[in-house]
């Protein structure tokens, strides 16, 4: 999608992509020229994914040691499947 949307011009409309298994219709409003982010500026959104990382590991790792430490037995139901 990145190459055609690199020949499009404001105003445009593209062809229905499909996106998620759904056409979606797109405009091009606006094109803005790509620019490396300064450290103000790139600050917040690493701050959020260096926090996002560090929840799943956290959430990850609670999950795997309690799954390691539970003592789960499964029992069929008598009189089923017979």
């Amino acid at each position: 999608m990145r190459v055609a949307l690199e020949s499009v011009n404001a105003g445009d409309v593209l062809e229905p992509p499909l996106v998620f298994g759904r056409e979606r219709i797109v405009k091009v409003r606006e094109i803005e020229e790509p620019h490396t982010l300064s450290f103000d500026e790139a600050k917040p959104h690493v701050e959020a994914f260096l926090l996002r990382q560090r929840r799943k590991k956290v959430l990850d790792d609670w999950f795997l040691h309690a799954r390691e430490s539970s003592d789960i037995r499964y029992f069929p139901q008598a009189g089923k499947g017979q």
